[in-house]
C-alpha cells in the first residue's frame, strides 16, 4: 500500500512540472470561457441500465459517485476483458487529483464512449465545473495546470493522460436576466453547450459535414458531484 502511494504521488509530481511548457496568457480562454447491465445503485442514486440495443445510457444527466462509475464501467463482469479501461480510470484518478490542486472543482459529467457498452474506449470525456471566483484569484501555476485540463487534447498531449476534458468556470448567478456581465452570459453558454453536446452521438461519418440528424439528443451521461457549491 505504501509503495502505491509513494507511486501515485510521485506521478502527479511529474505531471505538475509538465504544465511548465504552457504561456499564464492561455488561461484568459477560460473566462468564456452485450446485453443489458444491471442499474448501479447505491443509497438513493443510480446509474441506469445500458440500453441494449444501442449500449448508451438512457437520455438526460444522471447523478451518481466515483464508485458508482467505477462498479459500472471498469470492474464490472462486462468489461471483464477491456484493455483500456482499467488505465484510463487510472488517469481520470490522477487528472482529478492534479486539477483540484489547482481549483475547487464542483463537479464532472462525463459521458462519451468510456460510459457506454463500448468495451475498450480510447479516452474518458469530461467537462470539469470548477469555481470561477476561485480560478479568478490563483496563480498563473495554477491557472496553467486548469488551461490543460480546458483545451481539448491538452490532458493527453502534455500529461500524457487519456483524458479529453473540458472545464466550465460555475458562477453564482441568483438571478439570471436578459443582459449580464460577460462571465455570466459566459458561464450559461458554455453550461448549455456542454449539456447538449454530451448527449449527442454523431451518426455520420467523421470524415463528413454534419447533418441536422447529428444534433439530436439520443444518450445520457453522468454528474459526479466532488465538493459543495457555496
Amino acid at each position: 500500500m505504501q509503495v502505491g502511494v509513494v507511486l501515485a504521488a510521485a506521478r502527479l509530481r511529474g505531471i505538475r512540472r509538465a504544465t511548465a511548457v504552457l504561456s499564464p496568457s492561455c488561461a484568459m480562454m477560460l473566462i468564456y470561457g452485450s446485453g443489458r447491465q444491471a442499474p448501479v445503485r447505491t443509497g438513493d442514486r443510480v446509474i441506469p441500465a445500458l440500453d441494449p440495443a444501442t449500449g448508451w445510457l438512457p437520455l438526460g444527466r444522471h447523478h451518481c459517485s466515483q464508485a458508482e462509475i467505477e462498479t459500472a464501467f471498469v470492474s464490472a463482469t462486462a468489461f471483464a476483458t477491456s484493455s483500456t479501461r482499467t488505465a484510463i480510470w487510472r488517469d481520470w484518478q490522477s487528472g482529478l487529483q492534479l486539477l483540484q490542486t489547482a481549483v475547487t472543482v464542483h463537479a464532472a459529467w462525463v459521458g462519451g464512449s468510456f460510459t457506454t457498452a463500448k468495451p475498450d474506449p480510447e479516452d474518458l470525456d469530461v467537462t470539469f465545473l470548477i469555481n470561477g471566483e476561485d480560478m479568478r484569484h490563483r496563480s498563473a501555476g495554477d491557472l496553467k495546470i486548469i488551461t490543460i485540463f480546458a483545451t481539448a487534447g491538452q490532458a493527453k498531449a502534455r500529461l500524457g493522460l487519456n483524458l479529453d476534458s473540458y472545464v466550465v468556470p460555475w458562477e453564482c448567478v441568483p438571478q439570471p436576466r436578459p443582459r449580464m456581465s460577460i462571465v455570466h452570459d459566459g458561464y450559461f453558454w458554455a453550461r448549455g453547450h456542454w449539456d447538449d453536446w454530451w448527449q449527442r452521438n454523431r451518426l455520420s461519418s467523421k470524415t463528413s459535414p454534419p447533418t441536422p440528424a447529428d444534433t439530436l439528443p439520443r444518450r445520457g451521461y453522468l454528474e459526479v458531484a466532488l465538493s459543495d457549491y457555496p
